[in-house]
């Protein structure tokens, strides 16, 4: 994820216990050449939101009753929030 992160915002994806792949990277390589055009969105969108934008909260939709906020143990995100950045 590090190409899409800069100033702006830094863009993670999460690793699976016993995986060498993000499941970002598992999301585009299952998906690339189906939705191509699609795909190129999403990277480009990425791109945008680490060098130029930052991550605005107008860029997120919140589902239900419940902010997003880390664990007791700070060990994980909890919550509902979805990334509905469309154009």
């Amino acid at each position: 994820m590090e190409p899409y992160s800069g100033n702006q915002a830094k863009v993670y994806s999460i690793i699976p216990e016993g995986s060498e792949d993000t499941l970002f990277e598992k999301f585009v390589d299952e998906f690339k050449s189906e939705f191509k055009d699609e795909i190129k969105d999403i990277l480009k969108r990425l791109m945008q939101i680490g060098h130029y934008t930052g991550a605005r909260e107008s860029f997120f939709k919140h589902e239900g009753d419940k902010e997003l906020y880390w664990s007791d143990d700070g060990t994980e995100l909890e919550g509902n929030l979805k990334n509905y950045n469309y154009e």
